[in-house]
Order: structure tokens, then sequence, then C-alpha cells
């Protein structure tokens, strides 16, 4: 009886063996460099940063981003070769954040390995206190929560996604050129236009009224060229994107319809100084492309089809 007593605890414990190994290495640091100590999953949430999207993976539950790429979304990501550490700094609400090659998983992908995570001996440090941090494929990882203290996490449980909104602090001020004379009033984030506001000339003339990002003209704005035409509707990061209209110096509508990279692309309308239509249907790049309808400029159709550039 004592005998098989004994072998089921021999048992138990050699059952367990691996556990305990297991804690003891994450309580005792006797993990080596690049030993797998985890899987990086593909996942259907979307991590973003002010609405950009970054690349991130699922790691024991949690959504991880790299490191590095928090350069290319405004932060200040510093290496030190002697200490192996990285440090991650101040962000630049100023950035220009370009569009990302983000890899999007399928639906057969989700929940599958990307990559095995692999212990490192890089530390990584947001605000001078050190956050938990993996190795993936080379790059240093770490939880997109650590760095939280940069702004305001959210979580949209139904589109999936998780942001990392950094501009949250805001402030109604003026702006000034260095000649002391108005350049921007409006809603601000650490003195960076950010939200709705107006642009002055030097001469203190109003050229824009609309929405900001990150002191680019951003959403609804109306906005005056410098020979009097004028264009309001939707912008994207400084260009005229979305739906929008064109009126010259006296006011006429010139063009009604859709933009894409400061330029007329998709369905449009464009009219003549006197109002007339003289285009109906499709453009790309800032020309006829499409089915359309051409006009004389006094309402008479010149031809109806399909267009390849100007005619």
């Amino acid at each position: 009886m004592k005998k098989t007593k004994r072998i089921s605890l021999l048992l138990t414990v050699l059952l367990l063996l691996p556990v305990f190994s297991l804690f003891a290495k994450a309580a005792y640091g006797t993990y080596k460099v690049g030993d797998v100590i985890n899987e990086a999953v593909y996942s259907d949430v979307s991590a973003q940063i002010n609405f950009n999207k970054i690349a991130s993976y699922n790691i024991n539950g949690n959504t991880a981003i790299c490191v590095e790429d928090l350069e290319d979304y405004g932060f200040q990501v510093q290496w030190d070769i002697i200490k192996r550490s990285l440090t991650i700094g101040k962000y630049n609400s100023t950035y220009y954040v370009k569009n990302q090659m983000i890899y999007i998983p399928n639906e057969e992908e989700i929940g599958t390995i990307a990559y095995d995570v692999l212990f490192s001996d890089i530390k990584t440090y947001v605000f001078g206190k050190q956050v938990e941090s993996f190795n993936i494929n080379g790059r240093t990882m770490i939880y997109i929560d650590s760095i939280s203290p940069y702004g305001t996490l959210n979580w949209d449980e139904i589109n999936r996604k998780i942001v990392l909104n950094t501009t949250e602090h805001k402030e109604v001020k003026a702006l000034y050129y260095d000649s002391g004379k108005v350049k921007y009033y409006g809603e601000v984030s650490y003195d960076t236009p950010n939200g709705y506001g107006t642009y002055y000339k030097i001469t203190g003339e109003a050229y824009y009224i609309g929405g900001v990002k990150n002191d680019h003209f951003d959403g609804l704005g109306y906005y005056q060229y410098p020979d009097d035409w004028t264009y309001f509707g939707d912008w994207s990061y400084g260009v005229r994107s979305g739906i929008g209209a064109m009126y010259d110096e006296n006011d006429t509508l010139r063009y009604w319809g859709d933009w894409s990279n400061d330029e007329p692309s998709g369905e449009g309308t464009s009219y003549n100084n006197h109002g007339m239509k003289i285009y109906s249907g499709e453009w790309l790049s800032g020309e006829y492309y499409g089915t359309g309808t051409l006009y004389d400029g006094s309402g008479n159709v010149i031809k109806k089809g399909y267009f390849r550039g100007m005619e």
C-alpha cells in the first residue's frame, strides 16, 4: 500500500516537473536568449495609433506591436548598444504618418501562428519604466497598453480595434507668425493644430476654416486660393479627398463631385464660367476617364459614351 502511494506521488511530481520548470524560468530568469517562450498569432483585432493602423499580433491574449515600427508613427525610439536597451521617447504630434503597408490576415489565418516568441535580453523603457518585451523575427515587441501613458487607449468591441489616441489633450488658442500676427486660431494639442480652426495669411486674411489634423487640413473645410478661387469640401491630411466643390473668383460653381489626391477622381461635373455643364461623368486624376457626357457649354450634348482623357 505504501509502495503504491510512493509510486503515485512520484508520477505526480514527474507530471508537474515541466510546469515547475517553466515557473522557475519565469521567476528566476533562466531563459537563454533565443529560447521560445510563446507564440505570436494572427488576430482579427486591429491596432491603431491616432486611427492609423499599425502591424500587430496576439501574444498571450494581448495585442502586441513592434517597438521599431513606432518611429513611423511619430515616436522617438532610441537604441543603447552598451545597455542593450530601447527607450520609447516623446510623441511628435506634428509627424505626418505615411500610408503603411499592413498585412491583413484572412479568416483562415486568424488564430494561427505567425511567429515564435523568443526570449530577449533587450530591455524596453517607456517614461523611464521598464515594460515587458519580447523578440519575434528579430524585432522587439511590446503590448500596446505599454505606451498608454502617451494618450488614451480605447477598445472598440463592435469594430474589433484598439486605438491609442494621443491627441486627446486639446485647448483653444492662437498660434503666431514670428512677426507676432495670428497664424492660426482654434483647437490645438500640445501647440499643434488639431480639431477645428482657422488659418490666417500674414496679412491677416483668413484662408482656411475647417477640420485640422496634426497641422494639416483634414475633414470638412473651406479654402481660398491666391487667385480667389475657393474649395469647400472634404480634405485628407492636406489634400482634397472625398466630395467637394470648386468655385471661381465670381463664386460660380466650376466643379462638383469626387476628389482623390487633390484632383477630381470618381463621379463629378464641371461647368464653364456661365454655370453651364461642360462634362458630367467619371474622372481620373483630373481628366475625363470612363463613362460620361460632354456638352458644348450651352446645354447641348456633343458626345455621350466612354472617355480616355480630355477631348
